[in-house]
């Protein structure tokens, strides 16, 4: 079965993924055949935020740590990702992606994200895109041309 790269920032809407988002996104990979397979970066969330009140909370919690409580089997590392070998990624949004993969007032993508947008541009590879999520390869790949649509 043709597998399709999940890519998680974390659980949550305010600090991480969306549940909704990736849940939804990983029937829909499978309702369509193909087998979702979990990532995430192996780092510290730049900022915690308590859900229950929406404020922040001086707590240090990893990515890939708390993506493991959003997803259902094994959450890998990002760098163990070939993305050659996939029909394709996608990147649930959530405050959370914008909160620990970019720096919004510069613009900038945090550069483990960006690298991994470039391999994925650079070997052609389809790229779903939801809410929050969709401002990243407009702002990672602009020098190289891509329109975001």
């Amino acid at each position: 079965m043709p597998e399709i790269a999940i890519i998680l920032v974390g659980c949550g809407r305010y600090d991480g993924t969306n549940v909704f988002e990736a849940t939804a996104t990983a029937v829909a990979v499978e309702k369509h055949g193909y087998e979702p397979k979990f990532y995430s970066f192996d780092m510290v969330q730049k900022s915690v935020i308590d859900h229950l009140t929406a404020s922040e909370v001086q707590e240090e919690r990893n990515m890939l740590a708390e993506s493991w409580r959003l997803a259902v089997g094994c959450v890998k590392d990002v760098k163990e990702l070939e993305v050659e070998s996939v029909a394709g990624v996608v990147i649930p949004g959530g405050q959370g992606i914008i909160r620990n993969m970019t720096t919004i007032e510069e613009l900038q993508v945090d550069e483990n994200m960006k690298a991994l947008l470039e391999k994925i541009h650079a070997n052609s590879v389809p790229l779903g895109l939801t809410s929050h999520s969709a401002i990243l390869p407009a702002m990672a790949l602009s020098d190289k041309g891509v329109k975001v649509t």
